[in-house]
Order: structure tokens, then sequence, then C-alpha cells
């Protein structure tokens, strides 16, 4: 009888139930760099074209955080020429005499300001000194170039290696919930203070639908502009972030967009989609 109960139960996680959430299309620049609105001078590049100028050594790159924010991650060529320090620009018009190279700004993330004041800050110092030099913005920030290319950083002044990665995991073990404490916190969610958001991809997904009678926000983490916006939204609601995946190793990439976003109040599902799964299949056996 207990082998039928299991089969059933198995059956009917495999199965699943349609899937209701909110739909976000809107990826705009807008929603996605909001503090581009105040710099609409600025020449800004994305994640890709950092990683190949970087690649190719196109650029002087530099960091516009301070000195102890640079030593702790940075972009491997990268000079720190800290934007509140007094003499930002005569460093910059040192580097502007050392080659012809445009220039580019970058700092902590899209919360951050340091790489905008920068590049402002360079392009009127080279307006008033009648000197043409292209200078370019990356906002994305420190965060997601190094998982784009972890290559091209220095984590505490080494390379990252699986001595010295980019995450340190026990931050993010601090987040995580067993099934039961996971279920049990969403099911009793009488106040909505949870936002529950499910980054399996489809060809991962056993069941289309964990919390059947909740609402779940389904994105990959293939959209990262899609993420961006919808973290950024979860932080200004205040509420507490609810996530969950068919691995972890899904989590480990969320993270740093969780980072980003400035989001405290969040947790994961350990062991995913199986964890949940077999937690199910023990309450119905054993009730």
């Amino acid at each position: 009888m207990k082998k039928l109960i299991i089969s059933l139960i198995s059956t009917f996680l495999l199965l699943g139930l349609p899937s209701v959430y909110a739909n976000t299309s809107d990826t705009s620049s807008d929603k996605l760099y909001p503090n581009r609105k105040f710099y609409p001078q600025l020449s800004y590049i994305s994640t890709e074209q950092m990683v190949n100028a970087v690649s190719k050594g196109k650029y002087n790159v530099v960091d516009a955080r301070p000195t102890l924010a640079y030593s702790t991650l940075h972009i491997k060529e990268a000079e720190n020429f800290s934007v509140g320090d007094k003499q930002f620009n005569e460093k910059i018009m040192l580097l502007i005499n050392k080659n012809n190279k445009p220039i580019v700004f970058y700092c902590g993330g899209l919360a951050c300001l340091k790489s905008y004041k920068a590049s402002n800050k360079t392009i009127q110092e080279l307006q008033k000194r009648d000197i043409t030099r292209e200078v370019y913005t990356y906002d994305s920030g420190i965060s997601a170039f190094a998982h784009a290319s972890p290559e091209w950083v220095l984590k505490n002044g080494k390379e990252v290696s699986p001595e010295n990665p980019l995450l340190d995991m026990t931050k993010i073990k601090k987040h995580a919930k067993s099934a039961a404490d996971f279920t049990h916190a969403i099911n009793t969610d009488e106040e909505n203070q949870y936002i529950i958001l499910d980054v399996r991809e489809k060809n991962q997904q056993m069941l289309r639908k964990l919390f059947t009678f909740k609402r779940e926000k389904k994105l990959t983490l293939l959209n990262p502009e899609k993420m961006t916006i919808f973290l950024n939204t979860v932080k200004g609601s205040g509420k507490t972030l609810m996530v969950y995946g068919s691995v972890e190793k899904q989590i480990e990439s969320l993270y740093p967009l969780i980072q980003t976003a400035g989001i405290k109040r969040w947790y994961y599902l350990e062991g995913g989609e199986v964890a949940y799964s077999k937690y199910m299949i023990k309450q119905h056996v054993t009730n």
C-alpha cells in the first residue's frame, strides 16, 4: 500500500499544475539603469563590450571606487582613481598623457554613482583643457564583469580559483531554508510578505509550479536584464524574496544580482526542487 501511495504522489509531482504568474516584459534601460537619466550626456557600454575591450587592451580602465573596495575585487589592468580623491583630475591627466586610448570608468554596480560622477568629472576637465578623448561608462559594475569574465579580475590581489572563489559560499548558505521550513514559511504567509521566484529553466522542471495556491514569478538567469528589473522591484517593495531552482548552482549565479539590487531579506530552497519533491512524498506517506 505504501508503495502505491508513493507512486501516486510521484506521478502528481511530475505532472505538475499550470502556472500563473505576472509577466514583466519591460527591459528598458530606464528601469534597468535608473541612474542614467541623471547623466544623459554620458556614453555607456555593455558587459559584453567591456569584456571584449579589456581582453584586447582597448581602453584605459579606471576603477572609481575607494582603495579598500578596489583591493577586494577589481579588473586586472584597472587603475584606481577614487572619484572622491582631491587629486582625481591630476591623476586622470597623467593617464591621458600616457597614451591615446579611450577611458572607461566602472564602480560597484547599478546603485553606485561613482562611475557616472567620474566620467562626468573627466569630460568636464577635458573640455576645460580643450582635449578630445573618448570617455565611456560601464555602469553594470565589477560584480557583473567578474561573473562574465572571472579570468580578468583579481580578488584580494589574487587570481580567481577554486581556492580563491568569487563567491563566499558561507554567506549564501546563511540564506538557505530546508524544504520543510521553506514550504511552511510560504504556506503560512497570511500577510503576503513573501515574493516567490522560480529560476528553473523549462527543461529542468519536474513540476511546473511548486506552490499551487501562491503566485510565483518565473525568470531564468538567461535573461539578466529582466531579472535585474524584477529584483529592483522586490527591493522597492520591502518584501522578503523566496527563491528556488533546480540546483543550488543557480542560486550561486543569482547571488551577485541579489547583492547588486541591495536585497537583504531573502531565502532559497536548499536542495532545490528535488529536495522539495522528497519532502512532499515523505509528508504524504507519513500522513
